[in-house]
């Protein structure tokens, strides 16, 4: 099949714009509807801690220095508030999802002009619908998918440059997202920047260019850029601490902080969560089984630097045993290429990856069939009104998706992509308002709203105990009362404060309320004058 000629029917055009238009309406129903969790709170807590303190440079975390991470992200989230007007949690997680779409963009338009719209188009879509991003990250107001993005980017900004012969933008564009980057997320953009590089250049028989003024230019450039923020940095902190924060958060998970076992357990486990993350486009790998494997790559110029850009990058992740798949969004793409390079180039042919291809779509279309009727018997969500017409309706789309995918086979892709668009929105309208319900995160904005309430005016703080544990219930106690909750080891009789139970046993106080996290107790209290610790 010539890929390059493989152009979308007007028809097939309105289904690829519906289904985009119908992913877009899934990924924004319901998103603020959770409570924020997991590490969320400390995002969004520091975003406004930088705007509580008036100062943009210095993230802090309960008023106390945050080492782990550069502050790029909670400028993006802080502006996020800015512009919605207030603190929510769509506010919170809007720029996690516009990332991930314009990271789909990146890899239609990139496809499209590298290789052929059908290869652009089907790779945009498999990738917007990947499991662990459709269901998952894409809803978290975390710094991966915006971190993706900006790799992704400087990836795509060595090939397209390189392309046209023009070096200087070549290294300052993909140095400037490189920057970007390091004051995002720190130590791994070196490495992205470093391999990348060295690797590409190597591979054309072009490595006396990285000794070009082009280059150094560039490095001069990036190095004045990240210089410039940690020097703002350091008018108000030392460094010493900072540096040593962000190396131990890049270094904790390589494989030489971790024990032998844990790596060769590694090594297995990491492809087996990269293939269920990448679901359904993970199935296309049935076509890799082909004898002509590597000559296949090597006969398309972007699908080689895919390739080996991929496997240069994805290695020290694979052997680090503590390595999650966040870390690697930016590779996502690339794999994918893969895949449906493959897939297009074989999938008019008769061999039997198409059957067993064709079987496992099959399969996945089904499934949707089953969450949608499952939703009749399970118990947690009849209490939600809209419930049983959502089952009745989510049936009899799956089953029609289905019924397309027998019927019609030229529209079957198009198919698999409906069905976990659908689940997508059984999920918004199920496993969203449940867990804005009943979840831990929906535990802790209670309290904290009866924490707000009882504290009033006071002054509050946080006595002698490790914060991380509070941080959802930091975040919306900041935000109501519009000012840092501080950590201290010295109590006084004007303040109150939040207490773990452990340290109130040799204390005289007067409690004003009581909640439970974690299976930890915890009271808002005002302690007594002649209690108070020396």
């Amino acid at each position: 099949m010539d890929l390059n000629a493989s152009r979308l029917a007007s028809t097939e055009k309105w289904i690829v714009a519906g289904l985009l238009l119908l992913l877009a309406l899934a990924s924004f129903i319901n998103l603020g509807l959770q409570p924020l969790y997991l590490e969320e709170p400390r995002r969004a807590l520091i975003a406004l801690e930088m705007f509580f303190n008036d100062n943009l440079m210095v993230p802090t975390q309960l008023g106390e220095y945050y080492y782990r991470k550069p502050p790029v992200w909670n400028w993006i989230i802080l502006g996020s508030f800015k512009l919605f007007g207030n603190y929510s949690e769509f506010a919170a997680r809007f720029f996690a999802t516009i990332s991930f779409f314009a990271m789909g963009f990146l890899i239609f338009y990139s496809g499209k002009k590298w290789v052929g719209e059908r290869f652009g188009i089907f790779s945009a879509l498999l990738f917007l619908v990947s499991a662990d991003l459709l269901l998952y990250f894409s809803l978290l107001s975390e710094i991966d998918l915006f971190y993706a993005l900006i790799t992704y980017s400087s990836f795509l900004s060595i090939f397209h440059f390189h392309q046209r012969r023009q070096y200087f933008l070549l290294f300052f564009i993909t140095y400037l997202l490189g920057a970007l980057g390091v004051l995002t997320k720190g130590v791994p953009s070196f490495l992205f920047l470093g391999i990348s590089l060295l690797v590409y250049f190597s591979y054309n028989k072009e490595f006396k260019r990285l000794f070009g003024w082009q280059h150094f230019l560039s490095i001069f450039i990036f190095a004045g850029i990240v210089g410039a923020y940690f020097y703002a940095y350091s008018q108000y902190n030392s460094l010493d601490h900072y540096f040593a924060g962000i190396w131990s958060q890049s270094n904790e998970r390589t494989f030489w902080e971790n024990k032998f076992i844990a790596f060769l357990l590694g090594l297995f486990r990491f492809p087996a969560e990269l293939f269920i993350n990448l679901l359904p486009a993970s199935i296309f790998i049935v076509f890799w089984f082909d004898n002509n494997f590597l000559k296949t790559i090597l006969n398309h110029r972007y699908i080689q630097f895919v390739s080996f850009l991929l496997l240069a990058n994805i290695l020290i992740y694979w052997i680090s045993p503590g390595a999650r798949q966040r870390y690697i969004y930016m590779l996502y793409p690339m794999v994918i290429n893969m895949l449906v390079y493959f897939y297009l180039r074989f999938r008019d042919l008769k061999v039997k990856q198409n059957r067993i291809a064709e079987t496992l779509m099959g399969i996945l279309i089904a499934l949707s069939i089953v969450v949608s009727v499952a939703l009749f018997f399970i118990p947690q969500f009849r209490e939600f009104k809209t419930t049983y017409w959502l089952a009745a309706f989510s049936t009899l789309a799956a089953a029609g998706i289905f019924y397309l995918f027998l019927k019609v086979k030229a529209y079957r892709f198009y198919a698999l992509i409906a069905s976990f668009i659908l689940i997508r929105f059984i999920f918004d309208f199920t496993i969203l308002p449940y867990r804005a319900t009943y979840s831990e995160g929906a535990k802790y904005k209670a309290n904290a709203a009866n924490i707000v309430k009882l504290a009033h005016n006071q002054p509050l703080k946080i006595y002698s105990f490790n914060g991380d544990d509070l941080l959802g219930l930091a975040f919306y106690i900041e935000r109501q009362r519009n000012e840092v909750i501080e950590i201290t080891n010295t109590p006084d009789d004007k303040s109150l404060f939040l207490v773990e139970k452990p340290l109130l046993q040799k204390q005289q106080f007067h409690s004003l309320y009581s909640f439970t996290f974690a299976n930890r107790e915890y009271y808002l209290v005002q302690f007594h004058n002649n209690s108070l610790i020396n």
